[in-house]
């Protein structure tokens, strides 16, 4: 029974406990991981399930999809679940069985969640060992202090919103209000996370949650608002005041000189005072097809100098800025491959068929960029990419390591996730 053992109904439980308990129980000792839909109303079957239980001595992972009605049916059930020592992942329905796990849980996974703003909480127990928690797939009115209030030492938060695509999607006046909501109610009562080490998500996900706290590393994966982004950003970098800082997917527009909010005017503030290890992805889009690229990487670079950082990595992708121009070149490559010739690189492009950003490229100085890079004080080690599939356009990967200093690989900024955890 090396694979999941999944139960759908109260008639493939009960063939399931037969098989379980043939052998005077012997094979229960190979069970690791089971989920069960529904554990039925057939009393027969229910008590077959208590008096199995107690049996399942090697059990890591137990799914529970209809705990809120199951552990009810009969009262010995739950603490026949109890007697499970081994288990180390549990997943179920019903908010409520979570209480019983207040002394001892340490990993939640939380989705398909919906809070409200208004109402009152009721009283909860304190989950004192509880240090990872995801909510998952939750709606746009989020409320922190319940989970503030209950997780006081929790040191990992993955936040995931449903999946508002396009942008437009966004109820940003509904992210504005649960935003100030989440910062008044912990200002009004002095509760905020004293031990956050790690937060992932999109950047409407961290603005929504409104965190007041100091969190050592950020990991923002995602940037879905234009106009709105760089404000949400500043604001939260504020409150923050992050140590690590990784920021996925910029457009070329929020490296404007705009002293309203733009990247580098948020550089140049307060929110990145304790910044020591930066990772940037900067992705161009045709709506950045006249910019000067080589102007604004430089002044990106230049701004750059002036923090205290250790560690640096910034990655520019220009493919998005001709997405016909580079549709075309791949499929003439795939053509060419099914022809059954020898699979070239892109096709050749005069640099008459660059657009003007990528032409800009071509007066930038990669050497002398880099040497502006390896001449911040305080900088140990950086790598510094830019992407093209286009033959016309400068490319390239630069290393900068200062002793035996080297860059954190990706795990670093992973997601945490119930049950599989990179970081400990």
């Amino acid at each position: 029974m090396r694979k999941p053992v999944i139960i759908q109904n109260s008639k493939q439980l009960s063939s399931f406990l037969q098989f379980l308990r043939a052998e005077n129980f012997s094979r229960c000792q190979y069970l690791r991981q089971l989920e069960i839909w529904t554990c039925g109303e057939d009393e027969d079957v229910i008590q077959d399930l208590i008096e199995t239980l107690p049996r399942l001595a090697n059990i890591k992972s137990l799914s529970l999809s209809n705990a809120a009605e199951d552990l009810e049916s009969d009262p010995a059930l739950p603490r026949a679940f109890a007697t499970l020592k081994s288990l180390r992942h549990i997943e179920f329905y019903g908010v409520k069985a979570g209480t019983n796990f207040a002394p001892t849980l340490e990993e939640l996974q939380c989705a398909k969640w919906v809070t409200f703003i208004e109402p009152v909480i009721p009283k909860m127990p304190i989950y004192h060992n509880m240090r990872k928690l995801s909510v998952e797939h939750h709606g746009l009115q989020l409320r922190m202090d319940p989970f503030i209030r209950a997780f006081p030492n929790l040191t990992h938060l993955h936040v995931g919103a449903m999946d508002y695509a396009p942008a437009e999607n966004l109820d940003l006046e509904t992210v504005r209000m649960s935003h100030e909501k989440n910062v008044e109610k912990q200002r009004a009562s002095g509760g905020r996370w004293a031990h956050l080490e790690h937060f992932t998500g999109t950047l409407v996900d961290l603005y929504t949650a409104g965190l007041t706290c100091h969190i050592r590393r950020i990991t923002i994966v995602k940037v879905q608002v234009e106009e709105e982004a760089m404000g949400m950003l500043a604001t939260m970098l504020r409150y923050t005041q992050p140590v690590h800082l990784k920021l996925g997917e910029l457009t070329g527009s929020m490296l404007e000189d705009d002293p309203d909010g733009a990247f580098l005017s948020i550089l140049r503030g307060e929110g990145v005072s304790n910044l020591l290890n930066l990772s940037v992805y900067i992705r161009f889009n045709p709506d950045d097809l006249m910019m000067d690229l080589r102007k604004t990487i430089n002044n990106l670079v230049s701004t750059l100098a002036g923090l205290q950082l250790n560690f640096l990595e910034l990655t520019f992708d220009v493919n998005n800025i001709d997405p016909a121009a580079r549709e075309e070149a791949i499929l003439e490559e795939l053509l060419r491959h099914r022809r059954g010739t020898k699979m070239p690189e892109f096709r050749e492009q005069g640099t008459a068929l660059l657009t003007p950003a990528e032409y800009s490229l071509n007066y930038l100085d990669v050497d002398e960029l880099i040497a502006r890079i390896e001449s911040i004080p305080s900088l140990e080690a950086a790598l510094v990419m830019l992407h093209s599939s286009r033959r016309g356009v400068k490319k390239f990967e630069r290393a900068i390591a200062k002793g035996s200093s080297r860059l954190a690989g990706p795990e670093q900024w992973r997601s945490w996730l119930p049950g599989k955890d990179p970081l400990t």
